[in-house]
């Protein structure tokens, strides 16, 4: 689970669109404006159908304020279509990131559905937009 976590992050950070933070620790910085914020929903993975095949529950947040020439729901839709192009591939190899400098290639993939629509969340704060949109990671087990 961990290889799957810290492959996706890696692969989001290396496509990542430029110009915006990039948060992926909701404990220590929650919800930032003009950021992109990865979390992941549990801590642990559900099993499907195969006993082997699990999956990771990842929420991605975008929350956005306006500019003298840009509205933020505009600037919202904005980040969320240069995220859905940043990872339309599907799917990235899953690897051990135990040594950043050498990550071992483990042989499969964690992969998602790409056509995953994003929700617009309520802002109690007319001056910003919020949207989210949920991922299945799914991935083949690691033995523990």
């Amino acid at each position: 689970m961990l290889h799957a976590m810290d492959s996706f992050l890696k692969f989001f950070a290396s496509v990542a669109p430029t110009g915006y933070a990039l948060n992926t620790n909701m404990e220590t910085a929650p919800l930032q404006p003009n950021a992109i914020t990865l979390w992941f929903l549990a801590s642990t993975p559900r099993s499907r159908t195969n006993p082997m095949q699990e999956e990771l529950t990842l929420s991605i947040d975008v929350l956005a304020d306006g500019s003298a020439t840009e509205l933020p729901a505009r600037k919202a839709k904005r980040m969320a279509m240069e995220i859905d192009k940043a990872i339309s591939i599907g799917w990235v190899a899953k690897q051990d990131w135990s040594d950043p400098a050498h990550p071992v290639d483990l042989g499969t993939k964690v992969s998602w559905l790409t056509r995953v629509p994003w929700r617009h969340v309520p802002e109690p704060a007319e001056r910003y937009a919020h949207l989210n949109k949920t991922l299945s990671l799914r991935f083949i087990g690691e033995k523990v």
